[in-house]
């Protein structure tokens, strides 16, 4: 299904791909494209991207899509690739001057596209913008707390954005990509999306320190379903959920960090703005400490002057919660050592 390509709209106004990415998701995919399909702004493009799904989401796709008048892809694998591969490709295919990314099972409110897009229209400075969501349960339910709640951006976390979201980005993840939209430029920076970690975290990472502008728009734009099937859950506020925040970043988010330096490095981004070569010296820093966190000797007569050693020196600025996560690798970096192989530990 291929209609017409989209330029600029007839009013001027930059024309709008969503990119759905599926994969087995027949349960709610049709709820979700009947969200976008309805939004008070249509998009100029809806592309859905399956990742071989083996149920028949793509046909109630091709059937949900069939009554809307605006152009559309169904672009289908013939394997299970993976969520970042499969994204890349409909990233690959969106035409769009604004691309707006799109799980399979969550539900737009219908202001979503005007809203998020009319903050990229004023300003052409601004390269992205997040939002907030309202969480629900598999059966669309209210659970009764919203998604940066959840992911730790907290009223101190926005006001610290707002100035310098690189410090935020450095502490951790708070942008979730199915909240995401951005300028089509953008796909110069960040493809090929990474091997490892996120696609949104990796979006936001290079958007911020290619010297990009990425606006937080505190507003629920959609609700974000939480069910055993996520391919990327919400944890509740356990102590495991905060111990993992404070032990942030994992192997695949360090290797993501590593993968940005290096690019930005080289210079292999095109389209950065301004100069970024302090962003970069600064994400390099902060790499640097977080590798050596992981390397942390797994005795504790070793590893505690380290660490004091790093708390008095201000090292744990970076982390969101310094004395947390001071406190974790005191307590638990031996064990992580132990199981992650990935970084080898100091002599």
């Amino acid at each position: 299904m291929n209609k017409s390509a989209p330029g600029r709209s007839s009013s001027g106004h930059l024309t709008v791909s969503v990119v759905v990415i599926t994969y087995n998701g027949a349960r709610h995919i049709v709820d979700q494209i009947e969200s976008i399909i309805g939004q008070t702004r249509a998009p100029d493009e809806i592309i859905i991207s399956d990742d071989a799904s083996n149920d028949d989401t793509v046909e109630r796709a091709r059937s949900t899509l069939g009554s809307w008048h605006g152009r559309s892809q169904l672009r289908t694998a013939r394997r299970n690739a993976g969520v970042s591969a499969n994204l890349q490709g409909g990233l690959a295919v969106a035409t769009g001057d604004v691309i707006m990314l799109a799980d399979q099972d969550d539900i737009w409110l219908p202001q979503r596209v005007e809203r998020q897009t009319s903050v990229i229209e004023k300003d052409p400075s601004v390269a992205a913008v997040f939002c907030d969501a309202d969480l629900v349960d598999a059966d669309g339910h209210a659970v009764g707390a919203r998604l940066w709640e959840r992911e730790g951006f907290s009223a101190k976390q926005r006001r610290i954005w707002a100035h310098d979201p690189a410090t935020v980005l450095l502490g951790g993840q708070v942008v979730t990509g199915a909240t995401l939209a951005f300028r089509r430029e953008l796909l110069d920076i960040v493809l090929p999306l990474p091997a490892n970690g996120w696609h949104d975290s990796w979006i936001a990472l290079m958007t911020v320190f290619s010297g990009g502008e990425m606006i937080a728009v505190p507003e629920p734009l959609l609700s974000y379903r939480l069910h055993g099937d996520n391919a990327a859950g919400v944890p509740p506020p356990t102590w495991r959920s905060k111990l993992g925040a404070a032990l942030w970043p994992g192997g695949g988010d360090l290797a993501q960090l590593s993968e940005a330096v290096e690019r930005l490095e080289r210079g292999a981004v095109g389209g950065a703005s301004g100069d970024v070569e302090p962003l970069v010296d600064r994400l390099k820093r902060v790499r640097d400490f977080y590798v050596s966190r992981r390397r942390l000797d797994p005795r504790l007569w070793r590893r505690a002057p380290r660490i004091a050693r790093w708390w008095f020196q201000g090292e744990y600025s970076c982390c969101r919660s310094g004395f947390r996560s001071a406190a974790a690798d005191l307590a638990v970096a031996g064990i992580r050592s132990r199981h992650e192989s990935d970084v080898a530990p100091e002599r």
